[in-house]
């Protein structure tokens, strides 16, 4: 990467020794404030950032590091569950241990692990075997200092720029700006299905691919007018409701007379089509 002449953007493994230094360094009492606030999420979260210029990889890059409150409030959360519920077991096992007469180390240390299992990097086990009686008995206690890391680094993650003057908040939009150009990707290849090509002649193929790309820009801006009438539902979702609409044929036998009734619309059907501006191609009658 560093010998290529773009600049480039990326996101930051948190496995990497260096990078997890990084996150730890910078304590989420000094994150989370105000000041370094570059993104609203809903129920009064957001994602707030800080850029600093760092030694990494045997350059100095442009280190953002940046947390999901959001994220942040939903993991801790979920350890804490989890954390219960292994406490819950290990009591459970433990009261089992000193009523029982157990004297085999092997399928003791075998049940702790289950009772352990997703978080057993908290835990230190503690295994005791009496001199006389032989019986095993258990006791654990808690890493205080891994449980601390994790907490700090919950909703934590880092971003590098190559290019040492770009601001905070650009590589914060860069960044996630990528999503968008996913979603299009995934759209044109799963929901529009530019492949297979079918056909081999170099012209026919940009045809075939300016048609996808036409395609796609008419959903984007079916997506626009959805959300400017306050749906907030995707464009592929609107185009699943309005094909689920009925037409019926009504035929008098003696007169013949026709006449073309649309099955009763459901409310979103309804505000699709309003939105949309289609309320004159859905006819009810002939």
């Amino acid at each position: 990467m560093d010998r290529c002449s773009q600049d480039v953007i990326c996101g930051l493994k948190k496995r990497d020794i260096d990078v997890r230094d990084i996150l730890l360094s910078v304590k989420n009492e000094e994150l989370i404030r105000e000041e370094n606030k570059v993104r609203d999420l809903d129920n009064g979260h957001g994602i707030y950032a800080l850029a600093e210029v760092r030694e990494l990889y045997g350059k100095r890059r442009n280190i953002v590091v940046y947390v999901n409150t959001e994220l942040q409030e939903s993991s801790r959360i979920k350890r804490e569950r989890k954390l219960r519920r292994a406490r819950a077991r290990l009591g459970a096992y433990k009261s089992k241990l000193e009523r029982g007469n157990y004297m085999k180390i092997s399928p003791v240390v075998s049940h702790v692990k289950e009772c352990l299992q997703g978080v057993s990097k908290y835990f230190q086990p503690e295994y005791h075997q009496d001199k006389e009686t032989g019986r095993i008995t258990i006791d654990w206690k808690s890493k205080k200092k891994v449980l601390d890391e994790s907490a700090e680094l919950d909703g934590k993650f880092a971003l590098m720029s190559t290019n040492l003057d770009t601001k905070c908040v650009e590589i914060v939009d860069a960044y996630f700006g990528k999503d968008k150009i996913e979603r299009a990707f995934r759209c044109v290849k799963d929901v529009i299905k530019i492949q297979p090509v079918r056909c081999w002649l170099a012209n026919r193929v940009k045809v075939h691919v300016f048609i996808c790309f036409i395609a796609y820009l008419l959903m984007r801006a079916m997506e626009y007018k959805l959300q400017r009438a306050g749906m907030k539902i995707t464009a592929e979702r609107a185009i699943q409701e309005l094909g689920k609409i009925r037409q019926g044929v009504i035929i008098d036998p003696t007169t013949q007379y026709q006449a073309i009734k649309v099955a009763r619309l459901p409310k979103i059907q309804k505000q699709i089509i309003s939105s949309l501006g289609l309320s004159g191609y859905i006819k009810s009658d002939t």
